[in-house]
């Protein structure tokens, strides 16, 4: 009895009133409330739109890569789930490589054939460089009507490391300089990777160029017939210069070096047009200039073949045989009526109005 006693009166020691237990309540459904609202917390509402549009911006990069690795002054911005797909076996440069085989490139005894006077005998790379009288003597910004360099007729040259002119104001180096705008390389239906300019780019201004190793003709043929069987992707583009008597061609392959200008697709009604030009060197460089005012988020292209190409009659059979759709083979065959070029050819799905229906394979 004793026990019972002294039990009921510790407890009632320690016993609660009614007031004490309904505060002790409201603190603890207080405490419950303030831990959810801490787990819903955003503070993101309480924030600045800048902010706010920082931290999306850093979300959007991590999911992303940057292909260059920070080469280019710009990213190049490539989801995080092609990476293998599109770079196994892709080195990223933003300087042409010379192939061995070139110091070895000898002149064709038939001048008129396709190749490159420039290579011959060849046996240093430092003998590509051009000579320190090619340069002009500007004092500071490059003038059409007085630079040297840009009054050159035959062949197209920016201002190289001789000349006297200030470099980060002379308006006759864009390849010096690298690019200017941010791209991102994004999947396409029916055409594979292409690129896409991530802000506008004007009219005129020089967007990239293409990078590659530079091979010979002997090694661009044994590769484009190697691709062609085994139905691999071409990435060899040739620059064609034509003067009186001789037509020069280098060849490009931007296969396993180059840049981002291997993943520009083709299109009939091109946004981009290229231009020949050296730098420092008689080899030259192939520069993509907008030809037309690129908005933010369009995919950037050039023409495989140029704009007056023309094909045979006879290979329209083989065209046709890849347009299921008569509408389509109607409108190939009035867009290529009277043409006269053989090669093999691949449907073509750059959209555009004037659309050819095919491109070089």
């Amino acid at each position: 009895m004793n026990k019972n006693t002294d039990n009921i009166s510790e407890n009632s020691q320690n016993s609660l009133s009614l007031s004490d237990s309904e505060e002790l309540g409201k603190d603890f459904l207080q405490k419950k409330r303030k831990k959810k609202d801490k787990k819903n917390f955003s503070i993101s509402k309480y924030e600045s739109p800048k902010i706010n549009q920082e931290k999306n911006n850093r979300k959007k990069i991590q999911k992303y890569i940057d292909i260059s690795s920070k080469r280019e002054k710009f990213p190049i911005m490539l989801l995080k789930s092609y990476r293998t797909k599109l770079i196994k076996a892709f080195n990223y440069q933003t300087n042409y490589i010379i192939s061995s085989n070139i110091l070895n490139y000898k002149k064709s005894s038939n001048t008129t054939t396709v190749n490159n006077p420039i290579y011959n005998t060849i046996d240093s790379i430092d003998e590509f460089r051009l000579p320190k009288t090619y340069h002009c003597s500007c004092k500071n910004i490059c003038i059409p009507d007085t630079c040297a360099c840009i009054q050159m007729h035959t062949q197209k040259f920016e201002c190289n490391d001789s000349c006297t002119c200030y470099k980060g104001a002379c308006t006759n180096r864009n390849i010096q300089y690298g690019i200017n705008h941010k791209f991102s390389i994004r999947y396409t239906k029916n055409k594979g990777f292409g690129v896409f300019a991530e802000e506008e780019i004007e009219k005129g201004e020089f967007v990239c160029e293409y990078i590659g190793t530079i091979i010979t003709k002997n090694e661009a043929e044994k590769k484009i017939h190697f691709n062609h069987i085994n139905q691999r992707p071409n990435y060899i583009l040739q620059l064609k210069e034509e003067y009186p008597n001789i037509i020069m061609s280098t060849y490009i392959d931007s296969e396993i070096y180059g840049n981002f200008a291997r993943f520009i697709n083709h299109s009939c009604d091109p946004n981009l047009d290229f231009e020949i030009i050296r730098v420092n060197s008689f080899i030259p460089h192939c520069a993509f200039f907008a030809n037309k005012k690129i908005s933010e988020g369009e995919e950037i292209t050039f023409s495989y073949i140029g704009t007056n190409y023309e094909i045979k009659k006879d290979d329209f059979n083989e065209i046709k045989n890849n347009h299921e759709d008569e509408k389509e083979n109607n409108k190939i065959e009035n867009n290529i009526k009277n043409e006269k070029i053989s090669f093999s050819y691949k449907k073509c799905y750059c959209g555009a109005k004037n659309c050819k229906g095919f491109i070089p394979n």
